[in-house]
């Protein structure tokens, strides 16, 4: 198994894979050590882009001065000087920029971990104890205990043989757990064309996928629909926003 450091570096480079994600969240729900490193890491960061911004502001003040008082700066080397000093600041503002990429990924990262959880079973209740246990049994089975590889697989063919469209809205949640994000999308634009009573639900799993795949301004928009029609989990849609506006 992968030590927690290097879980939690790889969380910040953004290079976990879907077990490393499956793991690293379990850590977070279950070892309340490991979720503080990882939120002290974070804010780490963002002092260090803090400090950063302070020198970039620094530079420019000197450069501001060397411009309005040419007497300070010798006719020699007072061009070269400049020339210097901006080409310091277009490195550090190229820094800035990539820190501010990175920051702003490492903070979308957070905001969907601590909103996404999988919708729960509301459609075919387990009963404990069945001897017989028919196809969508063992798929919402494996999709309560946590085996989203397995209920996904059977959710589609379950929505191939059934054309049930809530297979469509648990397996995009069992495929987001499984940090397969791209391939969620799709399923639950395309639960949204239907009449299933679930449908409204979509609206946030699809707010969450665009945050996941740093779409900020399409997962904005569906936070505001949310939020305007005060369709499901539209009181975590402002907190989100809200977050998302402060990325």
């Amino acid at each position: 198994m992968m030590d927690k450091e290097t879980l939690i570096i790889k969380h910040f480079e953004g290079t976990l894979s879907t077990e490393e994600a499956k793991l690293f969240d379990q850590f977070i729900k279950e070892d309340p050590e490991f979720e503080k490193e990882v939120y002290f890491q974070t804010d780490v960061q963002l002092a260090l882009k803090k400090e950063e911004e302070s020198e970039i502001k620094s530079l420019f003040e000197k450069l501001e001065e060397e411009y309005t008082n040419p007497k300070k700066t010798s006719k020699k080397f007072g061009a070269a000087k400049i020339w210097i000093a901006a080409a310091s600041i277009a490195i550090l503002i190229g820094c800035g920029v990539w820190f501010a990429l990175q920051n702003s990924t490492i903070a979308g990262e957070d905001l969907y971990a601590s909103y996404f959880q999988p919708y729960q079973n509301v459609v075919h209740p387990l009963i404990r104890g069945k001897q017989e246990k028919d196809q969508k049994t063992l798929a919402f089975e494996a999709y309560e205990r946590g085996q989203y590889d397995v209920a996904s697989e059977l959710f589609d063919k379950l929505y191939q043989k059934h054309q049930e469209p809530y297979y469509l809205f648990y397996k995009a949640n069992a495929l987001m757990k499984l940090n397969r994000i791209q391939e969620a999308i799709p399923l639950l634009e395309k639960h949204l064309t239907t009449d299933d009573s679930l449908k409204e639900k979509s609206v946030w799993y699809l707010a969450l996928s665009h945050l996941k795949t740093k779409n900020y301004p399409q997962s904005k928009s569906y936070l505001k629909e949310i939020i305007q029609d005060k369709k499901y989990n539209y009181k975590k849609a402002k907190e989100l926003l809200k977050g998302l506006n402060n990325l």
